[in-house]
């Protein structure tokens, strides 16, 4: 059985990728399709994954829990992966162009 939302709209779990993406991993949605690439398609089990390895990634890297994350990449698979597996890991990604100089980036952060 499954939990309704709270009244505030936020995902039940309070996680937004734990709610979108973990709701399409059962085995009649996981096989979908979630990415259209130029070469090929990526389904809902395939983005999970890289998700989740990604946001294992930046937790291996020392990022804690709410910290902001850049995410600097143009528009790419890695850039999906490291979003939403930065959001399953509890940070906080900043999506920015790749072409932002040093300094920039640091006001970002600060």
């Amino acid at each position: 059985m499954s939990e309704d939302p709270p009244a505030s709209g936020a995902p039940a779990s309070g996680n937004p990728a734990a709610d979108l993406l973990g709701r399409n991993r059962s085995p009649e949605r996981a096989g979908r399709t979630y990415l259209r690439l130029p070469d090929r398609d990526m389904s809902f089990d395939e983005t999970i994954s890289l998700a989740a390895s990604a946001g294992a990634g930046l937790r291996d890297l020392g990022a804690e829990t709410g910290q902001r994350v850049i995410v600097a990449t143009r528009d790419r698979v890695e850039f999906v992966a490291t979003f939403w597996g930065a959001i399953a890991a509890g940070l906080v990604p900043v999506p920015v162009s790749d072409g932002l100089s040093r300094d920039d980036l640091r006001f970002i952060v600060r």
